[in-house]
């Protein structure tokens, strides 16, 4: 999928509709005025207190982040995995923002699920503008295989992701989600997928994408969870399973 043709759909408006639905995308990517309450700056080798003078670790950062504040990377060579989850997520008017300045490279870890930014459950969360090689997955969007546990409003930006043993973008069961301006090679014999989108997720953006060298597919969509759903002893055509993002409830 290239971003070199022009494209005639604009970011939906912040509160207006989107298919004759409300928008419920993250902030980041609806509103250009939005803003972060606080910042924390961190840095390959920070130990500070998370000012733009003085850095604190990645690990300090994602022990106090919270919704609607923002994470800023400072250029750098970095190794590991962070994760968020439904505790510290942000909100439709609050989200999360991982953000890197230029220069700033994420070598993934190989343990846990091996994903340099794993959202599992995480709701409004985006991350912005890193380059990030190895591991199984680059950027992990998940929610539940039930409707009302889909995991909403996470926005994958601007990035460029490779070499992952798996996929270097994958979604499940993640509603009003946007997958931007990121390129995508490079995955493994694990998966092998560029992006994928999977277990019935709904309201997705996705454009503007590069893919290549991928060995399944550079671009998957599976637009239903029936395996999840078989899974968990649940029928396909159960509401838990076969819902629709219209009837979540949302933060």
């Amino acid at each position: 999928m290239s971003g070199t043709s022009a494209m005639a759909i604009e970011i939906p408006g912040r509160g207006g509709t989107f298919f004759d639905s409300p928008e419920r995308f993250n902030r980041y990517y609806t509103d250009p005025q939005y803003s972060p309450a606080k910042t924390y700056y961190v840095s390959s080798n920070g130990s500070g207190d998370g000012s733009a003078g003085n850095p604190m670790s990645v690990d300090d950062a994602f022990a106090r982040i919270a919704a609607g504040e923002e994470i800023r990377f400072r250029p750098g060579q970095y190794q590991g995995c962070w994760q968020l989850g439904e505790d510290n997520s942000g909100t439709y008017d609050a989200p999360i923002v991982l953000k890197a300045d230029p220069g700033v490279e994420i070598s993934c870890c190989s343990s846990g699920r091996a994903t340099c930014f794993n959202l599992e459950y995480a709701d409004y969360v985006a991350v912005d503008g890193f380059t990030l090689k190895g591991g199984s997955y680059g950027v992990r969007a998940v929610g539940g295989y039930e409707t009302h546990y889909h995991q909403k409003g996470v926005a994958i930006l601007n990035n460029h992701i490779s070499g992952q043993y798996k996929d270097p973008i994958l979604s499940g069961g993640s509603d009003w989600i946007v997958v931007e301006n990121n390129i995508a090679h490079g995955a493994g014999s694990g998966d092998g997928h560029g992006i994928y989108l999977s277990n019935g997720g709904d309201w997705m953006i996705v454009r503007n994408n590069e893919t290549y060298d991928n060995p399944s597919s550079d671009f998957q969509i599976n637009a239903d969870p029936i395996s999840t759903c078989d899974d968990e002893g649940i029928s396909y055509d159960d509401p838990l399973c076969d819902g629709s993002a219209l009837d979540s409830v949302h933060p």
